[in-house]
């Protein structure tokens, strides 16, 4: 390919050169030649006349390497390179999800949460999913989905699908506490292949005010993600319980 950069027009100024066809480098062009005139025309060239000379040089090589990359094109059949300054795609970056954690629990109120990124809040913690490194990121999301249809089918517990984003391998889904609650709670799972976890949150629903009912839920929202992640048929562990075993 021909250079058609600054610094390597620069360069073919300076050095004098013209280009062939096939890209190699021939004889001294013309434009050193009209240089070299106008230079022993005039040794006392004036700094303009110099920046003018100079500039219609760069100017004409530009054309000339432009001219034979795009004959060089047509000959061979082969697409030119794209022009540097026409719109560039923007690349296509892969979509990473998070889930917020739970508040901070009030005193005197239940903090009806669990999530895998309140580390620091053990009463609202709850340890990720793992799965083996044979199962890609699809497929463990795929089987996430599944769990929760089967769940809803077969298990008698009722999950509203609300949101699912395939790129971004996130799940939200909404169900009923339970007989004796009028509460809807809320869970949100994210897989994230690259490290091999299901990372996820449940709580209670807040409503249209943004108020809580204040009951506690008596340990339901952790019993049910326990319950969707027997339910896997072992594809989802509990992030460390292999640990102290033989």
């Amino acid at each position: 390919m021909v250079p058609t950069t600054k610094k390597a027009l620069s360069l073919a100024v300076l050095s004098a050169v013209s280009f062939s066809a096939d890209g190699f480098f021939v004889q001294p062009s013309a434009v050193q030649r009209d240089i070299s005139v106008n230079m022993n025309k005039d040794k006392q060239l004036s700094r303009a006349g110099f920046i003018s000379v100079t500039a219609s040089a760069i100017l004409a090589t530009s054309q000339i390497a432009v001219g034979v990359e795009d004959e060089t094109a047509e000959a061979t059949g082969l697409p030119s390179a794209p022009s540097t300054s026409s719109e560039i795609a923007p690349s296509v970056q892969s979509i990473t999800r998070s889930i917020d954690g739970c508040p901070k629990p009030i005193p005197g109120k239940p903090n009806n949460c669990i999530a895998t990124s309140n580390i620091k809040q053990l009463d609202t913690y709850s340890p990720p999913w793992t799965f083996d490194d044979s199962m890609s990121g699809d497929e463990a999301f795929a089987r996430l989905k599944g769990i929760v249809k089967k769940s809803s089918e077969v298990g008698g517990q009722s999950y509203n699908i609300i949101e699912i984003d395939e790129k971004g391998r996130y799940m939200k889904i909404e169900t009923p506490r339970g007989i004796g609650f009028n509460v809807i709670d809320s869970v949100e799972f994210v897989v994230r292949a690259d490290d091999q976890v299901v990372i996820f949150k449940s709580s209670e629903k807040p409503g249209e005010d943004g108020s809580t009912s204040g009951l506690s839920d008596f340990g339901a929202n952790r019993k049910r993600i326990e319950e969707l992640r027997k339910s896997s048929g072992g594809a989802f562990q509990v992030m460390g319980s292999g640990l102290g075993t033989a």
